[in-house]
């Protein structure tokens, strides 16, 4: 489940660095723990200075919200694609691509032919499909914020 993460890594980019300018970086990945079917997490991870926190979270569930009521932008989908492609055309190069693939797909019981379809699924993205997986996904009942702050 790579593009939800993407998708809200480019916006949580664009809003909490180069417009907000609250933090040098984001990243945003889906952590699944196989064998449990059906189990996975969506961590948002971004450094601050403590007095801008709420009002970086805040934007952040803003911006999940958003995605799930709107979807993503056009543009923003063309950018996932883009660097799905750039990522496929590096790791099909390597051996490890391929033995996380084929372990990936032996563990959840999946066709070894959908290793080699990646990059047709990747093209059929929509904004709708992805706006589908937020509503499905980012159920905001749901979500646990844990913070570090430096000792008074």
């Amino acid at each position: 489940m790579q593009r939800p993460p993407q998708v809200l890594g480019i916006r949580l980019r664009e809003i909490l660095r180069e417009e907000l300018g609250g933090t040098y970086g984001v990243s945003v990945g889906f952590d699944n723990a196989p064998p449990f079917k059906g189990y996975g997490a969506m961590v948002i991870r971004f450094g601050s200075s403590p007095e801008n926190l709420d009002t970086l979270v805040a934007a952040s569930l803003k911006e999940i919200e958003r995605l799930k009521a709107e979807g993503p932008s056009l543009d923003d989908v063309n950018k996932v694609k883009e660097l799905e492609r750039r990522d496929l055309e590096t790791n099909a190069k390597q051996n490890s691509y391929w033995m996380g693939s084929m372990q990936t797909v032996h563990m959840f019981g999946w066709d070894m032919g959908r290793i080699n379809k990646r990059l047709e699924r990747t093209e059929s993205l929509t904004p709708e499909i992805i706006k589908t997986m937020f509503q499905k996904y980012f159920p905001m009942d749901r979500y646990t914020l844990v913070t570090l702050k430096p000792e008074a």
